[in-house]
């Protein structure tokens, strides 16, 4: 072969190793980003669990005042084992290729943040729940002493912070927390209820059961009125106003 050939065929293939190498670091570092991609596509699917479990335990402990559960610490802690990294560490895990171990570290701390996140609903319900048996109390009572628009307007206003406005995320838990306070100093000027009203005439226990009968829209059997339960009806005037008897 002549040395012009020769040297023609080095070229080519020297042209061929380079082109090789150049195809091997494209396709190495593609596979190197699209890791990289799926490990932020979980991160961020991660942080948004974070954000609506901090959302709700925020409403939990500084709106409402309770207690917060240890469903949350132990999501906390365990989302920082898996998110207190540097970008060396990441570059690193594609390198080694423990990304998939790493993203499945990353759906076992999105399922214990989204058990808690659900501890914290069902804490919220039980708000809820205590809120709304609070105001049925307040209504039945309001039959019975007469509506006011103030007291009518502050239990509306409270039944929708606790059925709609503390879940929604597009509050944020500070406007909540100055909401309900302002909430509840409305509930102290229009707050009744039952063993309230009781304590406040001197009511037995038959009577109050009586009254929250009438207040539900109960018929009343004339046996269960004896003289000194009607005299105690006829001493509180805010019924004495409202009730009808018909025999």
């Amino acid at each position: 072969m002549s040395q012009t050939l020769k040297s023609k065929v080095q070229d080519i293939e020297s042209k061929k190793e380079a082109y090789r190498k150049a195809t091997n670091y494209e396709a190495t570092k593609q596979e190197y980003l699209n890791a990289l991609e799926s490990v932020e596509r979980s991160l961020t699917q991660l942080r948004r669990d974070l954000d609506s479990m901090e959302f709700l335990a925020g409403v939990l402990t500084d709106v409402l005042g309770e207690s917060l559960p240890h469903d949350v610490e132990d999501a906390r802690q365990s989302a920082r084992s898996v998110t207190d990294r540097t970008v060396d560490d990441f570059w690193k895990l594609v390198d080694d290729g423990r990304t998939d171990q790493y993203e499945q570290k990353i759906q076992q701390t999105r399922s214990a943040v989204n058990s808690a996140a659900d501890t914290v609903k069902n804490e919220l319900r039980e708000v809820q729940s205590d809120w709304m048996t609070t105001l049925s109390s307040a209504r039945e009572i309001q039959k019975l002493v007469g509506k006011s628009r103030k007291r009518t307007r502050a239990l509306n206003e409270i039944e929708d912070f606790v059925r709609q406005r503390m879940w929604s995320e597009t509050n944020s838990v500070g406007s909540l927390n100055h909401e309900w306070n302002e909430l509840l100093e409305d509930w102290e000027d229009v707050r009744v209820d039952w063993e309230q009203f009781q304590n406040e005439h001197g009511l037995r226990d038959e009577t109050i059961a009586i009254l929250q009968d009438l207040a539900d829209g109960d018929d009343i059997d004339l046996s269960r009125l004896n003289d000194d339960i009607a005299e105690e009806i006829r001493s509180v005037s805010e019924v004495r106003r409202v009730l009808k008897i018909t025999i």
